[in-house]
C-alpha cells in the first residue's frame, strides 16, 4: 500500500475512535436523564391549553402598527426636505442638449439611478425625448 493511503486509513481509524468514545459518554448521559426521569415526579414539559389561555397576536400587531406610525411620520419631515429633480432636469437639458443620464447627474450632483428614473418619467410623459445620444427637450416642452 502507498504510504498517502496508509496515512488516510490511520486517520480514519483515529476518527472511529473518537466518535466511539463520543457515543458512549452520550450513552452514559441517556442513562443518567432517565434515571433521573424515574426519581422526579411527573411534569408536562409544556403546560395544557386548558391551564393557561393562549395568548392573542394584539400585542405583536400593536407594535408592527405602533413601528409603521413612527416610520410615517420620518418619512413625512423628510419629504419636504428633498428637493424635486424634474425642474432641475427640464433646466439642465436647456442648457445642454443631448446631455446622458450620467452627465446630469454629475451637473446635478445626484446619483445616476435617481436621474434615470427621473427621465425615464419625464420620456414616458412626452417631456423629453431620446436623442441620438442622451436626451432632450421634447418640441411642445420646448417653448
Amino acid at each position: 500500500m502507498s504510504t498517502r493511503i496508509t496515512q488516510v486509513i490511520e486517520t480514519l481509524e483515529a476518527e472511529k475512535a473518537d466518535l466511539q468514545a463520543r457515543l458512549e459518554w452520550l450513552d452514559q448521559q441517556i442513562e443518567s436523564f432517565r434515571a433521573h426521569a424515574e426519581q422526579a415526579p411527573a411534569i408536562p414539559a409544556s403546560p395544557t391549553p386548558a391551564a393557561e389561555p393562549v395568548a392573542t397576536a394584539a400585542p405583536k400587531r400593536a407594535k408592527r402598527l405602533e413601528k409603521d406610525s413612527r416610520a410615517r411620520k420620518r418619512r413625512a419631515a423628510v419629504k419636504p426636505l428633498k428637493r424635486d429633480l424634474v425642474p432641475e432636469i427640464l433646466s439642465q437639458l436647456k442648457k445642454q442638449p443631448n446631455s446622458t443620464a450620467g452627465q446630469l447627474a454629475a451637473a446635478l450632483d445626484v446619483n445616476r439611478n435617481t436621474v434615470n428614473s427621473k427621465l425615464l418619467t419625464l420620456r414616458k410623459a412626452g417631456t423629453i425625448v431620446k436623442a441620438d445620444r442622451g436626451y432632450a427637450l421634447a418640441e411642445k416642452s420646448a417653448t
